[in-house]
């Protein structure tokens, strides 16, 4: 989309059916501000094609509301071109992930996120130690590729291990 995205509702991904792909990209010309929880759904699947999985490229920064408890998605975060900027002066579009300042609330993301800079702003704490923010890889890229990224496993390192014997 040309200029900013702004996600306000609550989106569930869904699964796709039959010979229809349930991978998406979202390029996003602009910021990516996501102030609605997001979740893939989750039912028995009969292809790994309909696996949900969607990945946002944002010539931006991606700004996530305080409020927010759950994302889902892959983010490849290049920015305009600009250097960023130490992460206490506001970004312009450098290719920043700002999780959202609070105290409340810790924030889950599922899938992969790649940007310039990350300003991890959540200071949230529990008796039991929860992380403020947890970022857990799904594995979704690689078993249902979005469009545009079909060859990314062709482009990971090799692991080969061999016996000094």
């Amino acid at each position: 989309s040309a200029g900013d995205l702004t996600i306000d509702n609550p989106i569930t991904f869904q699964v796709g059916s039959g010979s229809t792909s349930g991978a998406g990209t979202v390029i996003v010309e602009g910021d990516l501000i996501i102030r609605g929880e997001m979740a893939y759904e989750f039912v028995n699947l009969n292809q790994l094609t309909n696996l949900p999985n969607v990945t946002f490229v944002v010539l931006g920064d991606m700004i996530v509301d305080a409020a927010i408890s759950n994302i889902v998605g892959n983010y490849f975060i290049f920015g305009d071109g600009t250097a960023c900027p130490d992460v206490a002066t506001a970004s312009s579009g450098c290719g920043r992930l700002s999780t959202g300042q609070t105290q409340d609330d810790p924030l889950t993301h599922s899938g992969l996120i790649m940007a310039k800079q990350f300003y991890l702003q959540r200071e949230y704490t529990d008796v039991l130690d929860a992380p403020a923010e947890s970022f857990v890889y799904d594995g979704r890229l690689i078993a249902n590729p979005s469009p545009g990224f079909i060859d990314l496993a062709s482009q990971l390192p090799v692991f080969v291990e061999e016996s000094p014997f």
